[in-house]
Formats: C-alpha cells, structure tokens, sequence
C-alpha cells in the first residue's frame, strides 16, 4: 500500500525582514546615544532633559550670559543675595564660578560705541600707549563712555561728539567729551541719577560739564594702573 506524502511549504521570511532591519536601526541609534558625552540642548528639548545633560556635563560647561549690578556704596549682603538669586533664577548650581571677561581698552571703549553707530557721529580718538591696557577698570572706564554718549544725544540732542582718552600724570587717564549738543546742562542738578552716579564712583567725583560756545564739554578723571 502507498503512503501518500504531504508537501510542506517553505516559511515566507520576506515579512520579517523589515522588522528586523527596523530592530537593528534602533539598536544602533541606542548605542549611539549611549556613548555620547554631549546632546545639543535647544528649544526642542525639555527642561528635565536639559537639568540631565547640565549634570553630565557640568565640569566643562561655560554659562555665558552675564550679571551686571551697581550700587550706591559697598554693601556685601546685598550682593551675595544678588548673586544667588541670579543663581537660582538662571538653574546654576550654588558653587558655579563667575569669570569676569578681561579685555582691552580700546576694545572695551569700541563695544560700547557700536550700538550707536549710525545714530550719532562719533570721533575717537585713544592715545596708543593706553590701547592696550587690561585691569579692574577697563570696565568702569566703558560705563563712562557709554553714559556719555548717551547724556549728549538723549539730552543734548547732540548729533556729533568728539571723543579723547589720554593718559594725565603717572596714574591718571583723562577723557574729555566735546559734543554740538543743543540743549545745554542745568545749571544746578535737580536730581542724582545713574549717571551721575557712574561718573562718581570712577572718578571720585573728578567730573564736570559745561557750556562751551554752541556746545557741551564732559570731563573726566580716574586713576588707573598702567
């Protein structure tokens, strides 16, 4: 008697393939991820991600947006409460260091003039020697500057200032501000505003403002370690 014999179909693997090709894909993309130190962090990531990666990568991390205060007087409570809640609203952590950027004078003077090129002529003019010079008060020497541009066109409507920082005696720098402004200072100050303020704490009051024929004469005086 014959035995009758089934045939057998071989298994279609055709359907299983891209599924395991999608598998093999992930699995790269894990490993990938897994071995990077870094992950761009940008407005498509969330704010749990970004505390993660702040973490991972905390002892190379430089936060590069920067925390300007200014006082009446010397008052060490007030800024280290300042200072942490600048800390706290910005999610650094409580020991982050704060680095003060060092540049150069000309430098310095120049950043503080560009955001008003194109609204008021200004010429400038630094003695060379003092181009290059770097210390603590570089900075309070470009408030200055930046203050006196700003009185002469808000207040001046002055539409040209000729502008001299030169060295006077052995510790001293000098700038003087010549503008066309039209309205002239008051005589008397009414008030004391940021300004003057500014003008005080770099100069140890060694600042003055007058009328000079059809327009506006600024001087000033701080010592300076050259």
């Amino acid at each position: 008697m014959r035995r009758r014999v089934e045939e057998i179909e071989a298994e279609d693997a055709t359907l299983l393939a891209g599924w395991m090709y999608a598998d093999l894909l992930l699995g790269l993309m894990v490993i990938f991820l897994a071995t990077i130190s870094f992950v761009p962090i940008d407005n498509f990531v969330s704010k749990s991600l970004v505390k993660a990666t702040y973490k991972q990568v905390d002892k190379a991390f430089n936060f590069n947006r920067g925390i300007s205060l200014i006082y009446d007087k010397f008052d060490a409570v007030a800024l280290e409460k300042d200072i942490s809640s600048f800390k706290k609203r910005e999610g650094l952590d409580n020991d982050a260091e704060f680095e003060q950027l060092d540049t150069d004078l000309e430098t310095e003077v120049s950043s503080r003039l560009d955001p008003w090129l194109g609204l008021l002529d200004v010429d400038l003019h630094i003695d060379q020697e003092l181009k290059s010079v770097r210390n603590d008060r570089v900075r309070e020497l470009g408030e200055v500057i930046e203050e006196i541009i700003s009185n002469s066109m808000r207040h001046g409507k002055a539409q040209k200032v000729a502008l001299r920082v030169f060295k006077s005696g052995d510790r001293d720098i000098q700038i003087i501000a010549s503008d066309d402004a039209t309205i002239a200072p008051p005589q008397v100050q009414s008030r004391y505003g940021l300004g003057t303020r500014i003008f005080n704490l770099a100069s140890d009051g060694r600042w003055s403002i007058t009328r000079v024929e059809s327009g506006t004469e600024f001087k000033l005086t701080m010592a300076m370690e050259l």
